[in-house]
């Protein structure tokens, strides 16, 4: 059986079916670990929910990506559990919709936070994982808004670009180990995304 660590930004969105149910037929284990932008308690229930659906192959843990003790937390507890992580998919983030001259710099900042510097503090926490056992992939989740520059998206564009230019930079750097490191850029895609904007 493969381990997934599944990251996903809202903490209500733990439930099985939004990310472990695809995984139940290939015989994944899913751990899903959040970037919380409700309450940890509200996430913390719904990880409850996602672990008692599929018990023998979830792990459901809420956890703020802009925290490292708790994605070290995390990264202990998928061992504890499962004995490895053979997948670490980065899918924490957030988007603004502002025009340069008109930004919320504190915003900006933030956004930079979680989309970028977030994933990257994953990516530290988990690679010495899968460099000893010389095996396993990190996903990161990222966007055509990292390669086209879109009209009041340019901060969030800009979290995606940066974010693609390290993972790029860890594929060379892990390789040797037998990882990879691996960014999907969706273009648009129909979910509640933009409602967070």
């Amino acid at each position: 059986m493969k381990l997934i660590a599944w990251l996903r930004r809202r903490a209500e969105d733990v439930a099985v079916g939004n990310c472990s149910r695809p995984f139940a037929p290939l015989r994944f284990a899913v751990v899903s670990r959040e970037r919380p932008s409700f309450p940890v308690r509200r996430g913390a229930g719904r990880c409850a929910a996602a672990d008692a659906a599929i018990l023998d192959r979830t792990f459901a843990m809420a956890c703020d990506v802009n925290l490292r003790p708790q994605i070290e937390a995390l990264v202990a507890a998928t061992l504890e559990r499962f004995g490895r992580i053979d997948v670490w998919v980065n899918n924490a983030g957030f988007g603004m919709l502002d025009s340069v001259e008109q930004m919320d710099m504190a915003e900006c900042r933030r956004m930079f936070e979680t989309n970028l510097f977030g994933a990257i503090e994953c990516m530290q926490a988990v690679a010495p994982v899968l460099q000893r056992q010389r095996s396993g992939a990190i996903v990161n989740i990222s966007s055509m808004a990292g390669f086209i520059s879109v009209p009041y998206m340019s901060a969030y564009g800009a979290t995606k670009h940066a974010l693609n230019c390290m993972a790029r930079a860890a594929r060379l750097e892990l390789a040797p180990y037998g990882v990879r490191v691996n960014t999907v850029c969706p273009g648009l895609v129909a979910t509640e995304f933009g409602r967070h904007c």
